[in-house]
């Protein structure tokens, strides 16, 4: 994908690693060029460049800048209408629930797939319901919902899944076309799916999800 040396898009930060003494490699979902990673320079050390820093659940408008020579490498150079999700961070359900978002977007997507950029929308909103919410059903159905849309972007159809029940297959399907919300549902039948699709999207990628190793949030195959 080729992109201009300056250029801005709608971003969320998805991961963020410290580099060198005062530099982090941030890995960002962008509206319009999908997965890619950047250096923040000074990001660590800086006061007034980056206020805060910029670390995971991050989003607004990146100002990025790619070198002439080599196109795919890029730098923050500002990040502005930032948005902070305190209540993922002071949550642990919360932030459980959300690192597991991050998480799923970070394996499913490769970087330079412009079309990425289509779950940019999903992913915030989910983040946003989530970070507002009082009701934890309420939670585990924002996630199932972002989780279906992006296995469905990746070419995964859980309600065409021989291996789940029929029950949850027309489930799905009607929650994708958009002919179910929360208060529809009976209690526990959101937890019992995310629990479903966690196990389904952990098989896929091959590996148990980091977010959800130490938390509350239990679950088995049985679903």
């Amino acid at each position: 994908m080729s992109l201009p040396q300056k250029f801005s898009s709608p971003g969320l930060v998805l991961q963020s690693k410290a580099f060198r003494e005062s530099d982090s490699i941030v890995t960002l979902l962008t509206q319009q060029c999908g997965k890619l990673s950047a250096i923040a320079r000074g990001v660590r050390r800086s006061k007034k460049r980056f206020m805060g820093g910029i670390e995971p659940f991050d989003y607004g408008i990146f100002e990025l800048s790619s070198a002439r020579n080599r196109p795919e490498w890029h730098t923050i150079e500002g990040l502005s209408n930032r948005h902070v999700l305190l209540s993922l961070r002071s949550d642990f359900f919360k932030l459980s629930l959300s690192s597991y978002c991050l998480e799923l977007a970070t394996a499913f997507t490769h970087e330079g797939e412009k079309d990425a950029g289509r779950l940019f929308n999903h992913i915030i909103h989910c983040l946003r319901s989530i970070d507002s919410s009082k009701d934890e059903e309420h939670c585990y159905y924002q996630v199932v919902l972002f989780n279906l849309r992006l296995l469905s972007f990746c070419g995964y159809n859980p309600t065409e899944d021989e291996k789940i029940s029929p029950a949850y297959r027309s489930w799905f399907a009607d929650l994708l076309a958009g002919k179910l919300t929360h208060a529809h549902l009976p209690d526990q039948q959101t937890r019992h799916a995310f629990m479903l699709l966690c196990n389904n999207s952990q098989q896929i990628i091959g590996h148990p999800f980091a977010s959800l190793r130490d938390s509350s949030l239990a679950f088995n195959d049985d679903y």
